[in-house]
């Protein structure tokens, strides 16, 4: 158990394979919070008893499951018997957030306080919606114009003319009828005017989507970092390599070993001694 006590933030956690399966994120009262992988975290809660060995001088535990079985321990939740217990390495606005054996430890040098403050900084993102910019209109109207169409037709024209004749009159002919009266029918063609609707020309209207490129910018924030000293202190300012870019961006700081801040699933893990 007094190994265990002197557990601290940041040391690497193997399994019974020597396989290396995260870093100690924090220590609680009586479990470790360990924090695993790198691009989809999770954080499990070991208890002290499943823990096998702890090495101070190697800054690495032992657990006692593999690599494999780990996930499947049932180690996602706090342990019931210290779910309102405070964390030891709780934010408390102060340097004294250990427990009383850690305190020790530190008070006589024996374990190193490291800290971690987060900058911001904030990025462009574009999104894009649909909306109406103006419109087309195709509109019809009706206009009256005179037509004139040339229609041949016939009609009946009459020409009466006297001949003068001399001869004795037949016995079929009756003369000297008083009101004798001779009609003859004169016909001609009439013209009757129709309308009919013709379709003669269509409109065709298109709309055709068109590719382009805007350029939009604004002002973002981010945050810089100063740091003050004053009195006999040592700083430590050594500068932090930025992996990636945007909201993947993360630090990786050149005094924590990378498997601190998650799994090196893919990185062949160093056998332990």
């Amino acid at each position: 158990m007094d190994q265990v006590v002197q557990i601290q933030p940041g040391w690497d956690v193997y399994g019974t394979d020597s396989e290396k399966i995260g870093s100690v994120e924090s220590v609680g009262a009586n479990y470790i919070a360990v924090r695993k992988g790198m691009i989809l975290p999770s954080t499990h809660y070991v208890p002290f008893e499943a823990i096998q060995s702890a090495q101070p001088s190697e800054a690495y535990v032992i657990v006692g499951a593999t690599k494999d079985q780990f996930d499947q321990m049932g180690w996602d939740q706090i342990p019931a018997e210290t779910a309102t217990t405070t964390d030891a390495y709780a934010s408390t606005g102060s340097t004294t957030g250990y427990t009383a054996a850690t305190a020790t430890d530190v008070a006589a040098g024996g374990a190193a306080e490291t800290q971690r403050v987060a900058r911001y900084e904030e990025e462009l993102q574009a999104q894009k919606s649909t909306a109406q910019t103006g419109e087309v209109q195709v509109r019809k109207s009706v206009t009256e114009d005179q037509a004139t169409l040339d229609v041949p037709v016939r009609r009946d024209e009459v020409t009466v003319r006297r001949v003068a004749v001399d001869r004795p009159a037949t016995g079929v002919e009756q003369a000297f009828q008083d009101g004798e009266t001779l009609r003859v029918p004169v016909t001609a063609e009439q013209i009757t005017v129709t309308k009919q609707p013709r379709v003669v020309e269509e409109i065709e209207i298109q709309r055709t989507p068109v590719q382009e490129t805007q350029r939009v910018s604004d002002t973002v924030r981010r945050e810089q970092v100063a740091i003050d000293q004053s009195g006999d202190v040592n700083v430590d300012d050594r500068s932090a390599d930025l992996v990636g870019a945007g909201s993947d961006r993360m630090q990786r700081s050149s005094f924590d070993d990378a498997a601190r801040i998650g799994d090196t699933t893919d990185e062949e893990a160093e056998p332990l001694v």
